[in-house]
């Protein structure tokens, strides 16, 4: 319900007094005349009764204004309280006055108001601040994914440029191999941080057209061949004898699939084996990739979604900017279909794909 002030009628509370006071003057000359003509004419029988009047007036008067100033300084006192920042304390009146109430009804208003709006100008300033912290996080993790890199490529290209001519070609292999790692890592570094700022912005487009399931899996595996060589891991692939047909943007699915095995390889130890799944069941094709890491406690497992959280990473250890798993879920839920993970049967955790074949 909205209120609505109206200024105070002074003019008809003036009219009110003034009419009373005719009244009484009326009363009073009208007992004194009485009073006069019953006891002989003496006028101090008069001047005691319109004493006595005039008394009764003046108490009456003056208990009026008494209760409307009471009221307006109630009025005043939460107001003030308002100016200090009480917000708190609700605005009431005991006032029967309708110019008194509607100024009560507006002041209460105002808090109320008022209190909303200082609510939600804290509630903003705690997500400015979070907002900044995440940025600064984001921005950390991002210089540390290209400086690393960039420093490794520095030290090959020297060198290679120093001694290229009397290496012999083991050694030569081993650090052009660094220096395809390197490119490889910032390559991923990049593509992620492209789609990120897309599918921030809303702007994520497939270009779909039909490829079978083991084609993305063969070029995801060449692509992450370098992660693999560096910790001297491999890959094993289970698929059925024919392999299904998905519609999909062939270059995003195949960042999927090498987002999902570069993670693997991170948390998987040396020399360990990582597993490639593909399954149909009816209309569904599910791509799997199973690591031996340390696995994830299942009330973790749905955060590991999100931007910027890498779990069991440490500032010490090299596990990423955050950024590789919220992106894979967030092409794959572009193509209509889910992502997840589960614990491994014999430990680490399994990461799968579900997508519609084509119709």
């Amino acid at each position: 319900m909205e209120y609505v002030l109206r200024p105070l009628n002074i003019t008809r509370q003036v009219t009110i007094l003034a009419t009373g006071a005719g009244v009484l003057a009326g009363v009073c000359g009208l007992i004194a005349d009485r009073v006069i003509g019953g006891n002989g004419g003496s006028p101090i029988w008069a001047v005691v009764v319109i004493a006595g009047v005039a008394a009764l007036c003046a108490l009456g008067v003056g208990f009026f204004f008494r209760q409307r100033l009471a009221d307006l300084w109630q009025l005043v006192i939460a107001a003030r309280r308002m100016g200090q920042g009480d917000l708190t304390t609700p605005i009431t009146t005991r006032g029967t006055l309708s110019e008194v109430y509607s100024l009560a009804v507006v002041l209460e208003q105002n808090r109320q108001r008022i209190s909303t709006m200082l609510g939600e100008l804290e509630a903003a300033k705690e997500w400015s601040d979070s907002q900044r912290s995440v940025q600064a996080y984001f921005l950390a993790n991002i210089s540390h994914e290209f400086r690393t890199p960039l420093a490794g490529m520095q030290v090959t290209v020297e060198l290679l440029r120093e001694n290229a001519h009397r290496l012999p070609p083991e050694e030569l292999d081993e650090l052009l191999g660094a220096l395809h790692l390197s490119i490889a890592s910032m390559g991923q570094l990049i593509d992620n941080l492209l789609e990120s700022s897309k599918i921030e912005a809303d702007q994520l487009v497939l270009r779909r057209q039909s490829i079978e399931a083991e084609q993305l899996i063969s070029e995801a595996a060449r692509l992450v061949l370098p992660f693999l060589s560096r910790r001297r891991q491999q890959l094993t692939l289970d698929m059925p004898l024919e392999a299904p047909v998905v519609s999909a943007d062939r270059g995003r699915l195949v960042q999927v699939l090498v987002n999902l095995i570069a993670n693997a390889s991170k948390y998987s130890p040396p020399g360990s084996t990582i597993d490639i799944g593909l399954a149909r069941s009816g209309d569904t094709v599910r791509l799997s990739v199973s690591d031996r890491g340390p696995g994830i406690p299942e009330d973790k497992r749905d955060g590991v979604f999100k931007r910027f959280v890498r779990l069991g990473a440490t500032a010490s250890e090299d596990y990423g900017a955050g950024l590789g798993l919220s992106v894979v879920k967030a092409i794959v839920a572009a193509h209509g279909g889910v992502v997840g993970v589960d614990a491994r049967p014999g430990g680490g955790s399994q990461f799968w794909v579900e997508l519609c074949t084509q119709a």
